[in-house]
């Protein structure tokens, strides 16, 4: 691996070594077998013994095999922190909801018509969390959006974004 993709791995997880084990200290030249929890990286042998499905948490979606990509866990307590953790993950123009099956996070645009799935929650009662459904009505035929149709979906809710 070399400096700018260490680099790049480094940003995308918060580790300052991303590439050891935190546990048993084996080394990953690569992203492949990295699984970062709570900004820990752990190799697929002793990520088993971590705490974290004690608690809350999420777990990205963003997939070893794409470009900078590593497995991202974190723990929360609160739907505020979780908010606060995710909001990053936020796209531009965008607002986080939740799938139709209340399991999953997603960054739906307000803008334009898209979306990207971020991952997903387990531990916790997301019917709890104040955010609103995806909603793929609010979309015109042209793939602008309603403007009437978006704020009256969006009335009541929590909207968490990236800040910017």
């Amino acid at each position: 691996m070399n400096e700018k993709d260490l680099k790049k791995l480094r940003l995308e997880t918060g580790c300052a070594d991303p590439c050891i084990c935190k546990t048993c200290g084996q080394y990953y030249d690569g992203y492949d077998g990295i699984i970062v929890v709570d900004g820990k990286p752990y190799c697929d042998k002793c990520i088993v013994t971590s705490e974290y499905k004690e608690h809350p948490y999420f777990i990205s979606y963003r997939s070893t095999f794409c470009e900078g990509g590593a497995t991202n866990i974190f723990t929360f307590e609160t739907a505020e922190e979780l908010y606060r953790k995710i909001r990053h993950r936020v796209g531009k123009d965008s607002i986080l909801v939740k799938d139709d099956n209340v399991c999953y996070l997603l960054s739906q645009s307000i803008k334009t018509s898209s979306w990207w799935a971020l991952g997903g929650v387990n531990n916790f009662d997301m019917c709890t969390l104040n955010i609103p459904m995806a909603n793929f009505d609010i979309y015109n035929e042209d793939n602008s959006v309603n403007i009437e149709r978006r704020n009256c979906w969006l009335s009541g809710f929590d909207l968490i974004m990236e800040d910017n």
